[in-house]
């Protein structure tokens, strides 16, 4: 038996590593997208508040907007509506994928996890039967030192 550990599932381990630290990548970008997306629908929803609050205080003061005016907020704030929906579903997709990226990062995490707990596990293995080994050839050794020293009384005895 060697006295050096070699853990046999040592490239799977790697490998393991390996993806662990892609999902991890890939989990802070869906997180940076998640960011984006939430920045892009407060930004519309920014520009939606405040042009309904010009036109609050617009009427509020008594000014009046002609209908070609009237009509072309009215879309714009209909257009921008729309926008700020499509940035909510794209929020809510980045989210999804964001969720599916934490998932996937998890189980490359516990996946490393199991097989450093299971090395560990097989180097203490690895240890006591090293151990037990060495202990075993000092026994024989210390053996074959007390037969040649019988052997030897032996002779003398005979002698």
């Amino acid at each position: 038996m060697g006295d050096r550990f070699e853990y046999q599932l040592e490239s799977l381990l790697k490998k393991r590593l390996m993806e662990q630290d892609v999902a991890r990548a890939e989990e802070a970008t869906a997180h940076a997208l998640v960011d984006t997306r939430r920045a892009e629908a407060e930004a519309i929803e920014k520009i939606i508040g405040t042009t309904e609050q010009d036109l609050r205080e617009q009427y509020a003061h008594g000014s009046e907007l002609d209908t070609e005016k009237q009509a072309l907020l009215l879309t714009y704030l209909a257009y921008q509506r729309k926008q700020l929906e499509k940035k909510r579903s794209a929020v809510d997709a980045a989210v999804t994928a964001h969720e599916e990226t934490m998932r996937h990062l998890e189980a490359a995490r516990c996946s490393v996890k199991m097989l450093e707990k299971h090395r560990e596990g097989r180097r203490t293995q690895f240890s006591l039967e090293w151990q037990r080994a060495e202990q075993k050839r000092v026994d024989e050794l210390w053996l074959m030192r007390e037969h040649h020293s019988d052997r030897e009384s032996l002779y003398r005895v005979e002698e």
